[in-house]
């Protein structure tokens, strides 16, 4: 599942059925199709904004500077498997990948912090 062709031109894009937002120095993901919540540092959401239009992980690897970056480019393989298995990120067969974007800031490490142990069937929302 989440697997990504080895010359990473596979478009990938972010699941419609994500939601996101900073909270408490975390960035939270949530997964509405399966319920699960994701937590992040927070530079994910930069990862997560680039893959709003349909678009290839070597994109992303050329726009952040990462080509000549072997070590961070396999800890990226790692960090994008996790995101097509969680559903997060989806790959588009046969789509059309959108011009990458020209002015992008510093890259900084993303980070897998956690899965919460609770799906949002089991949280009560209180509201006022």
């Amino acid at each position: 599942m989440g697997e990504i062709s080895k010359d990473k031109s596979d478009v990938v894009s972010l699941s419609q059925s994500v939601v996101y937002r900073q909270v408490m120095g975390e960035f939270v993901v949530i997964q509405l199709e399966t319920g699960k919540i994701h937590y992040f540092t927070p530079p994910a959401e930069q990862v997560l904004s680039f893959f709003a239009s349909p678009t290839s992980i070597e994109n992303f690897e050329t726009a952040h500077a990462l080509v000549e970056n072997s070590d961070e480019k396999e800890y990226l393989k790692d960090f994008f498997k996790i995101l097509l298995d969680e559903k997060i990120l989806e790959l588009k067969k046969g789509a059309e990948e959108e011009k990458a974007q020209d002015s992008v800031t510093s890259y900084l490490r993303p980070e897998f912090l956690r899965t919460d142990q609770k799906n949002l069937s089991e949280i009560v929302f209180l509201c006022p």
